[in-house]
């Protein structure tokens, strides 16, 4: 009763109701029972229903074993022990640990996020929502292994424990492993940002609103007053801009991850880079590729894609050699600015400029290799808004099907934008 009287004054204290637990406060979705739910505002819901229940129960509940002391080997001592201590006539016992080992599992079926450890049962973050019911299987393996074993002597109960041992250190490498790969991620983190950062705002690019935590990365905190010496906010495309204007006293970069030259496929290397907010009434958009291909019936060409409005431009080498520049001007409608292959953006509007080259050895580009990158932009009649540099992206081709990976394309494209010219 103290306890139940102090969580129902603790839940009145923090959600303003004696029976609204505080998990709700992250997301009235979150919360018991099947229907719609959600962790976090912002993230997909989830329809927890009946087979969402049960699907859960079978992951965690397989995951079990190799969480306890002699694996599986503890989990049939477990029943040795019910009907050992049944026999010795310790019903009430017996019923009562029982009881409390499957209440968990059992309970938990109305509670949705059993669907977000199901996947890290095994390895990950384990079925620590079951924890409790370790408890009682500890005390039944116990039972049973006295069961069988007493007046057996030591030698073969020094085997049992071997055994036991054993089993459980079969089960350690792979949960240490997926351990140790989270913290070769977070070293490599960790290394990518300078150690004399001060005064900066650290935007942080990817899936940053994990299953349990709000960033994947929890030692990039940032201090709640928003005076801390690096803030750590997620990547939000052109709404980095609002608050990069707002602590304009502050320098900003991007912390993301992409492939660079030697990187092998699923290992992509981290990178910082300064951000820049660049506006005006209309934005030049100026594109330098650093080769055009001439050789092997290759054929290449400069777009920029704008919503669903792609302009193409030809590309083509100087006298001197080098490949030129190509231009577009970034315009409203009802501008009065113009200038090389103008672009009439939607006013009111935000979206993405995806700016690049493709190559092709086909006269129509059927399936080009892309090179491009990607700037956020925004728009009201009067301004045009992006971030500088843009994300690198490259279409690459493989044997069945193509894929865009996030890429450091300095060593193929330049991509400069700049407040257009009256």
């Amino acid at each position: 009763m103290p306890a139940v009287i102090v969580t129902l004054w603790f839940n009145w204290q923090a959600t303003g109701s004696a029976l609204a637990f505080p998990n709700v406060t992250a997301d009235p979705l979150n919360t018991f029972g099947f229907g719609s739910r959600r962790l976090l505002v912002g993230q997909p819901v989830i329809n927890y229903n009946v087979h969402h229940a049960f699907g859960a129960l079978g992951s965690n509940v397989r995951a079990v074993p190799s969480w306890l002391f002699g694996g599986p080997v503890l989990v049939v001592l477990a029943l040795v022990g019910v009907v050992g201590l049944v026999m010795r006539r310790r019903l009430p016992e017996t019923i009562l640990l029982v009881v409390l080992a499957l209440a968990f599992p059992l309970a938990y079926l109305f509670w949705w996020a059993t669907t977000l450890s199901a996947p890290g049962a095994l390895n990950g973050v384990g079925p620590h929502y079951y924890l409790p019911s370790f408890i009682p299987v500890v005390i039944l393996g116990a039972a049973g292994f006295t069961v069988l074993l007493e007046r057996r002597g030591w030698l073969l109960t020094a085997l049992a424990l071997v055994v036991l041992v054993g089993v459980t250190a079969y089960a350690i490498p792979d949960k240490a492993n997926d351990k140790l790969s989270v913290t070769h991620l977070y070293q490599h983190v960790q290394r990518t940002l300078p150690r004399d950062l001060d005064h900066a705002i650290v935007f942080v690019h990817g899936p940053t609103n994990s299953s349990y935590i709000l960033s994947n990365y929890p030692f990039l905190q940032t201090d709640p007053s928003l005076h801390g010496r690096v803030l750590y906010p997620a990547d939000r495309g052109i709404l980095d801009a609002v608050l990069m204007e707002e602590m304009s006293d502050r320098r900003a970069y991007l912390l993301r991850q992409q492939y660079e030259p030697g990187d092998r496929l699923l290992h992509p290397t981290w990178g910082i880079e300064q951000l820049h907010v660049v506006k005006g009434d209309g934005l030049t958009v100026s594109l330098r590729p650093e080769r055009v291909p001439d050789g092997a019936g290759e054929r290449s060409r400069a777009y920029l894609t704008v919503g669903s409005r792609t302009v193409f431009q030809p590309l083509a080498t100087g006298a001197d050699g080098k490949p030129e520049t190509v231009h577009w001007t970034l315009v409203t409608a009802g501008s009065l600015l113009s200038g090389p292959t103008t672009v009439v953006v939607p006013s009111t509007a935000a979206g993405r400029i995806d700016v690049g080259i493709e190559t092709s050895t086909s006269a129509g580009f059927a399936a080009p290799d892309k090179t491009e990158s990607r700037l956020p932009y925004t728009a009201n009649p009067d301004t045009v808004t992006t971030i500088t540099p843009g994300l690198g992206w490259v279409l690459a081709q493989f044997p069945t099907r193509s894929a865009w990976l996030a890429s450091d394309v300095s060593q193929t494209i330049q991509v400069r934008v700049t407040p257009a010219a009256a």
